[in-house]
């Protein structure tokens, strides 16, 4: 069983920037479905509504990807937790970030918000296995 869970970490580790797609990718079709359900002519929505709803949801897809990779595998890694965590943040906020530039996507915001959720995250993990010992 140790073994299983040491092997299962690597999956999470790179699942979150999946999920952090996967989500992105339908917050944008719902961000276009809200722009025409809102009455807003085809022309406001592409021009308008696109270059803002794109920065909203990279920085989400960032932060998700960010959250999953250091949450996860760190509750699932038998020991070393603080280690796996820091891991995982640095693995999921590099592809992050090169996800969102390869895009084009606007890098300031999904940067901050993404490398704040990552310390904040790796910060409570720390402090769950200091109560744990």
């Amino acid at each position: 069983m140790h073994l299983l869970r040491w092997l299962l970490v690597l999956p999470l580790v790179l699942g979150g920037v999946y999920v952090a797609l996967f989500v992105g990718f339908y917050l944008m079709r719902g961000s276009d479905q809200l722009c025409r359900w809102l009455g807003s002519p085809e022309s406001v929505c592409v021009l308008g509504w696109n270059p803002v709803a794109e920065t909203i949801v990279a920085a989400i897809g960032a932060v998700i990807a960010v959250l999953l990779g250091v949450l996860v595998p760190a509750s699932v890694a038998p020991s070393s937790n603080v280690a796996v965590a820091v891991a995982g943040a640095l693995v999921n906020l590099t592809l992050a970030l090169a996800i969102i530039v390869v895009l084009a996507f606007p890098v300031p915001l999904a940067a901050l918000s993404s490398s704040l959720v990552a310390v904040l995250a790796v910060r409570t993990v720390s402090r769950r296995q200091a109560k744990a010992t």
